[in-house]
């Protein structure tokens, strides 16, 4: 029998897989192999903080991360296959893919508590900005290329 006030403290704990690059990345789309159900439900997160070294995760929690991280966006995959995301083309050399986490991302709750699946694989780009004299200096390349060639098929 209990004494006194009853203390309740509940752990919540989200898998979530870190995934990390050389350079940035813009994540376009996640793949799942597998889902459970009908549908699973699933956070990304990208790495915004201000550390040379990359992310703190040992020994922090969700609250202490918040900070260094935006949080991309919450989904639902349906089935197997590839998911669209990252609408807002943020970029990071670190992502945190893993099941929905409702303390990041509250306004996404729909109840549905067994979200599972296995990764199969990501899309991305890297956001590489094209010089744009280069960029008009090989379109006039192109059309020279095209009038020196058109010119000799008339001859």
């Amino acid at each position: 029998m209990l004494q006194g006030p009853a203390t309740i403290k509940i752990e919540t704990d989200y898998d979530m897989a870190l995934v990390s690059f050389d350079t940035l990345v813009e994540l376009k789309e996640v793949g799942f192999g597998w889902v459970n159900g009908s549908y699973t439900d699933f956070t990304v997160l990208a790495y915004t903080g201000a550390s040379a070294t990359g992310p703190k995760l040992q020994d922090n929690t969700w609250a202490g991360i918040a900070s260094e991280w935006t949080l991309v966006g919450s989904y639902r995959a349906a089935s197997a296959g590839y998911y669209g995301i990252n609408a807002g083309n943020v970029a990071s050399e670190y992502w945190l893919v893993g099941a929905f986490n409702d303390i990041l991302d509250t306004h996404y709750h729909d109840g549905h508590s067994t979200d599972a699946f296995k990764i199969k694989g990501l899309v991305g780009n890297t956001p590489e900005e094209v010089p744009e004299p280069a960029a008009l200096g090989l379109m006039l390349l192109g059309l020279f290329g095209l009038y020196v060639h058109r010119n000799k098929a008339r001859k």
